[in-house]
């Protein structure tokens, strides 16, 4: 400990007058991923505290907003058995405007339910087969493995032909860092 606390002074006084940390040797780049540990822990602890008071919040809204919604349920199927009487009274009632708002009943749309295999079938039997859709996607992973990379353009090896379409973008390399846990 007392060795990681003079590092830390160390590379401290280093940053202040260099204004910028340099990594140049093994010491300093196992600090830096200790560090890198660091700073992932306390962003996992971040992280688990805001969840537990994002469900803290969410068990909160849930009980004071439940009695409201129970009060409205009730108010409307009250309303919903005053409009049926008033349904009875006349058999032409449609709604009823109040001060508060206004009250009636609404024809539904119709439902469709589609069993779709027996409709497809149906309409391929009938060749109706504007009301099918059909989806084109490309299979990526078969693309690459029989498609051959020349001079950056995909060629078909049975055909010599280029394959237009595909652009091929050399990604370069990228930093790989693994902590160990």
């Amino acid at each position: 400990m007392e060795l990681e606390q003079s590092l830390n002074e160390h590379i401290a006084e280093e940053i202040q007058a260099n204004d910028r940390f340099i990594i140049n040797d093994e010491s300093k780049a196992d600090w830096a991923l200790k560090k890198i540990a660091e700073a992932d822990n306390e962003i996992e602890k971040l992280e688990r505290f805001a969840e537990a008071q994002m469900r803290q919040i969410e068990t909160w809204l849930a009980k004071q907003t439940d009695k409201h919604l129970q009060t409205k349920e009730y108010m409307q199927s009250l309303l919903g058995e005053y409009v049926n009487m008033k349904r009875e009274e006349d058999s032409k009632f449609k709604s009823i405007t109040l001060p508060s708002g206004n009250i009636g009943l609404r024809a539904n749309q119709k439902k469709w339910i589609y069993k779709d295999e027996v409709v497809l079938k149906a309409l391929e039997q009938a060749k109706l087969n504007d009301f099918i859709k059909t989806e084109k996607k490309l299979n990526k992973q078969q693309i690459k493995k029989a498609f051959e990379v020349s001079d950056d353009k995909v060629i078909n090896p049975d055909t010599g032909e280029v394959i237009e379409g595909i652009e091929i973008v050399d990604q370069g390399e990228s930093l790989n860092v693994r902590l160990n846990k």
